[in-house]
């Protein structure tokens, strides 16, 4: 459907990092692309080809590993991982 505004690439600013998180901290302005997770371990995400994965997460209308549910850019707030940040 044209046009269309899928809210899948993002700007923001970190409010809160995980305790595994080193790149970021909380106020640093960032992007988010298509995708905010995979599994990280198959064929695809160790080569760096993580939108092959079989387990990728978009960053838009899509289920995190834990159930919850991803609205992207229309979100007040979203949950990336580190590495698509």
């Amino acid at each position: 459907m044209y046009p269309q505004v899928p809210g899948h690439e993002i700007v923001g600013v970190v409010e809160e990092v995980g305790s595994k998180v080193t790149n970021f901290k909380v106020g640093d302005r960032v992007g988010v692309g298509c995708l905010v997770g995979s599994c990280g371990s198959c064929d695809s995400c160790s080569s760096d080809f993580e939108n092959y994965c079989p387990k990728f997460i978009p960053t838009y209308n899509s289920i995190y590993h834990d159930g919850t549910m991803n609205y992207g850019g229309y979100s007040d707030i979203m949950v990336a991982d580190e590495h698509f940040v």
